[in-house]
């Protein structure tokens, strides 16, 4: 196992890679999962398990799962304003992480009790319909300028799914340009594989048999961009850019008009992993329903894959359905988003894939996770944040041949 792979998989707080994604902000829930004066909602994060609640005046309390005393579970707590009890043994924590209360103790030694008991507590940003927490240690960053952070709610919506598997796996498919016109091709409808250009409508050569596009990346302070280029018939190019902020946004291209993509891929554990998707569109509304229909095939926007199969099974993969044509034999793309990254193992050894010429990105995303998590480790220096993104130009049209695609707008 080679040392690269050992420091990309591991993810626990003491580990370089651990504690480099640690720096940057992370969606943990949906805000609509997190009520005020409901139970404690369960989660985890780097293998952590935690607790979120909403207090009256709707903030939001991020806590290590276990009490402080004696361990029980604060997802069994009585929820008491801005506070939980433990029904243990009555110690009351505060939305904010300080205990306030410890009822078995003698009153003497209370003020000093309370003083140094420390409870593990994520600073929280909520926007765009997402509960979003720092991870790290001291004071969090500015939160980021997101495109979506000033638009009405029903103009953005997310929904998260759960993976069993390494978080990179699930990030290098969102980075990955040459599988869409392959995996999905089953799904692919008229408007995506052919597009408006000039006069007329071509086809875009995205499919299987088609050559494999020109792979060129850009890096920036927050990442990088990577665009695949195809060549039309006519001699012009086909481009679509793809924007990662590191470790976890890939901004996706679109068509320049509709819905636009965010996919977010975070670790719930060394293998388990939180797949989001957040959609938003400036110029309407969200048609919600089509979007579910789409995204979610029926799932739960809390976990949009519960309702699949398991790997025992194949996922419910359909062979008849393959031997009258389809591709893959899974009835919806967002099937082949989840499964795929699952069917890698849960913890895939890297060193034993064989990367090749399309696999720039995945190339150049592993490098630069690997020394941010070698500098931070050598330094111990917060990486930089980024604190608007609201310019990213994951961008899809085309260009004349030779054209530099970094200038594009569409």
């Amino acid at each position: 196992m080679s040392e690269d792979y050992e420091l990309l998989s591991q993810v626990h707080a003491s580990t370089p890679m651990g504690s480099f994604l640690r720096q940057f902000w992370l969606p943990a829930l949906r805000s609509k999962a997190v009520v005020a004066g409901d139970v404690p909602r369960r989660f985890s994060l780097f293998g952590e398990a935690l607790v979120a609640f909403r207090a009256p005046d709707s903030s939001v309390g991020v806590l290590q799962e276990r009490c402080p005393h004696r361990g029980v579970s604060l997802a069994l707590a009585r929820v008491e304003g801005d506070a939980l009890r433990c029904i243990y043994h009555g110690w009351q924590i505060g939305v904010d992480g300080r205990l306030r209360e410890a009822p078995t103790e003698p009153k003497a030694a209370c003020a000093d009790l309370i003083e140094a008991v420390r409870i593990t507590r994520y600073p929280t940003h909520e926007m765009g319909g997402v509960i979003w927490v720092w991870a790290g240690s001291g004071d969090p960053p500015p939160f980021p300028r997101l495109p979506f952070d000033e638009l009405p709610s029903d103009h953005v919506t997310a929904y998260a799914g759960e993976l069993d598997c390494h978080w990179l796996q699930a990030i290098e498919m969102l980075l990955d340009p040459v599988h869409i016109g392959i995996l999905h091709r089953s799904h692919l409808v008229h408007g995506q594989l052919n597009w408006q250009k000039d006069e007329g409508e071509v086809r875009l050569p995205i499919g299987i048999d088609d050559p494999p596009p020109r792979i060129e990346i850009e890096q920036t302070a927050y990442g990088f961009r990577g665009a695949a280029l195809r060549t039309l018939d006519d001699g012009d190019e086909f481009v679509r850019v793809t924007e990662w902020v590191k470790p976890f946004f890939s901004f996706l291209a679109n068509r320049g008009q509709g819905t636009n993509n965010l996919y977010i891929a975070t670790p719930l554990g060394e293998r388990k992993t939180a797949l989001w998707y957040i959609g938003w569109d400036k110029g309407r509304p969200l048609d919600e329903a089509k979007l579910k229909a789409n995204a979610l095939g029926g799932g739960d926007p809390d976990n949009f894959t519960s309702h699949l199969e398991s790997a025992g099974s194949l996922w419910g993969q359909d062979r008849k359905l393959m031997e009258d044509g389809h591709f893959t034999g899974f009835p919806t793309a967002m099937h082949e988003e989840a499964i795929v990254p699952q069917a890698q193992g849960e913890m895939q050894d890297i060193s034993q894939q064989t990367l090749g010429y399309s696999d720039g990105l995945i190339r150049m995303a592993r490098k630069m996770l690997i020394d941010g998590a070698k500098q931070f480790l050598a330094n111990g220096r917060r990486p930089v944040n980024p604190t608007d993104l609201r310019q990213l130009r994951p961008v899809a049209g085309f260009q004349k041949p030779g054209a530099a695609w970094r200038d594009l707008t569409f």
